[in-house]
């Protein structure tokens, strides 16, 4: 484990797909982390998910990869 370093809980990686296919086309990181039950874990669940390819950065603005 690197030091400083938490690992998301896998529950918010799920929060953050299940808003982007179900609820809402798009959110920006603030509203991912006004909406999530675990905030402080959004930041590194975003990076992580990005890196494995679900979602992408487009326009300043969260999308599910493929669906923009």
């Amino acid at each position: 484990m690197i030091y400083g370093y938490t690992k998301p809980p896998q529950a918010v990686k799920d929060g953050i797909v299940q808003r982007l296919a179900i609820f809402y086309k798009s959110l920006s990181e603030d509203e991912l982390i006004e909406k999530s039950g675990a905030p402080e874990y959004v930041p590194v669940a975003i990076e992580e998910l990005t890196i494995e390819g679900k979602i992408e950065f487009i326009n300043g603005r969260y999308v599910l990869k493929g669906n923009n």
